[in-house]
């Protein structure tokens, strides 16, 4: 059995009141058989399956994401600041790799001026790029919304006469 909270302390206050339903029920019973069992499943409990959805899924990756080429090592990012963190990097070696590639007189650059403008700052692009990244976290498939939805504008454009 699974029983899954949405706190860390909910499940902790779960896993209590049922260690207690379990004791009253062991001394309250004059069946050894029975008895048997619920010392069983007391002495079980803190190893049981009741916590967080993502404290269920981190144990479920880590045992079995191999299947899905996930590193073991896989975890769930927890608070915000980590996130943000993970995403600025991210970012930054992406846009470096882009800029890099492309060269400074190419369409990447023509992108990021459109958000920049004439100041150096890259706060109006990464907005938009965060944006997004944030929206496609809602779909079911993003890599197939930005190839049916978002980029069709851009695969019909022609740059040439736009440029």
């Amino acid at each position: 059995m699974f029983i899954s909270t949405f706190t860390v302390k909910a499940a902790t206050e779960l896993k209590e009141r049922l260690e207690k339903e379990l004791e009253k029920s062991l001394k309250a019973s004059q069946d050894e058989e029975l008895k048997h069992h619920l010392a069983q499943q007391i002495a079980e409990l803190p190893t049981s399956d009741i916590g967080t959805m993502d404290a269920f899924t981190q144990r479920l990756v880590s045992k079995y994401g191999y299947l899905l080429g996930l590193s073991p090592t896989f975890r769930i990012l927890q608070s915000a600041s980590e996130q943000y963190l993970l995403k600025n990097d991210c970012f930054e070696q992406v846009f470096e790799r882009f800029y890099e590639e492309q060269g400074p007189d190419r369409l990447f650059s023509r992108l990021v001026k459109n958000f920049t403008g004439k100041g150096k700052s890259l706060a109006g692009f990464k907005d938009q790029v965060y944006a997004l990244v944030d929206f496609l976290q809602s779909t079911a498939d993003p890599q197939a919304w930005l190839e049916e939805s978002f980029l069709k504008g851009y695969q019909k454009l022609d740059y040439d006469e736009a440029f």
